[in-house]
């Protein structure tokens, strides 16, 4: 079969899944219907070339704190260079005092499972929420009011990482949002479900048109905690069919067979290791066997569409 008529049929195939995703797509394009442009053609890589190419107006710049930077091994043309071409970074160093305060910050609050009905519970003392609530606890988020530390945002806002992310996008970053959760280990027949189970299948996601993450392990993470898998290049390289169908993950078997398995590249590494990615790229983070991991990730762009809803606090708390 012809290329083009290859590519039609996978369109007419790609129209139905956007039918099947016609609900959430609408849900959000409500809210900002350029949230919806952006994510159809962001996928292109002539569209985000003609993006980049274009120097926009801030929509909101992030201001950056002042003074050096708390990250160690960072060199902005290479880590620009690496995200061109790669999609991602080699990793960096977090400062060890910086890392021992965001510790003692989120060892202090509690975090969510983020199940239709959250149980609220403290780290330490989840192995007694589950006794007590007869439920398994394998995912735990921090919400977005519990995460204002200076510390955090001295990190989000970090001069060197924003430098980097200026020259990337040709224009001046957005800091969209600061996420951190813990992804406890899981059981091999067990399986995360809704959009935690995504966290753990390789896929993408289309941000921006110009869009950067910074993921920071914030505990030691080997082969068996939780590690992040990466496919570099992933970003342009993609099939026609994965580029347009609104289903944007992909099993192990099918990103193997496209891009070969010695193409996947595992994380790993002791707490502070913090590393640049595209989101485009596909990747995942492996199923936690013997240790959790903590990660904080944050999300930078040109343009904020601020489609996130931020998470609601109502939980049920241990008595």
């Amino acid at each position: 079969m012809a290329s083009w008529a290859r590519n039609a049929v996978t369109l007419v195939e790609a129209g139905l899944g956007y039918k099947a995703k016609f609900g959430p797509y609408c849900k959000a394009a409500t809210k900002n219907p350029t949230w919806l442009i952006m994510v159809v053609f962001g996928r292109f890589n002539w569209v985000r070339v003609l993006a980049r190419s274009r120097r926009r107006l801030p929509d909101k710049p992030v201001k950056q704190t002042s003074g050096s930077s708390v990250f160690r091994g960072i060199d902005i043309d290479h880590a620009v260079s690496n995200l061109e071409d790669q999609g991602c970074t080699p990793c960096f160093k977090l400062d060890n005092g910086r890392l021992l305060e965001i510790r003692q910050y989120i060892d202090e609050k509690v975090c969510h499972d983020g199940g239709k009905l959250p149980v609220a519970f403290h780290v330490d003392a989840r192995e007694k929420v589950m006794a007590a609530t007869d439920r398994k606890l394998r995912a735990g988020f921090y919400f977005h009011e519990d995460l204002t530390d200076p510390v955090i945002d001295e990190i989000a806002k970090d001069t060197l990482i924003l430098s980097v992310a200026r020259k990337y996008f040709n224009a001046e970053p957005v800091h969209v949002k600061t996420s951190i959760f813990w992804l406890f280990p899981l059981e091999p027949h067990e399986r995360l479900t809704d959009r935690k189970q995504g966290t753990l299948t390789f896929h993408f996601d289309v941000d921006d048109y110009q869009a950067m993450r910074m993921f920071l392990y914030l505990n030691d993470v080997d082969d068996f905690a939780g590690p992040h898998v990466r496919v570099p290049r992933s970003h342009r390289q993609k099939r026609f069919r994965h580029r347009v169908s609104p289903f944007r993950s992909r099993s192990d078997e099918v990103i193997a067979e496209v891009y070969g398995r010695d193409a996947i590249d595992t994380v790993t590494g002791p707490a502070g290791t913090g590393f640049l990615e595209n989101p485009l790229c596909f990747h995942k983070a492996e199923r936690p066997v013997s240790a959790p991991r903590l990660v904080m990730i944050v999300h930078y762009a040109v343009r904020d569409y601020r489609i996130h809803a931020n998470p609601q606090s109502k939980s049920v708390p241990l008595k």
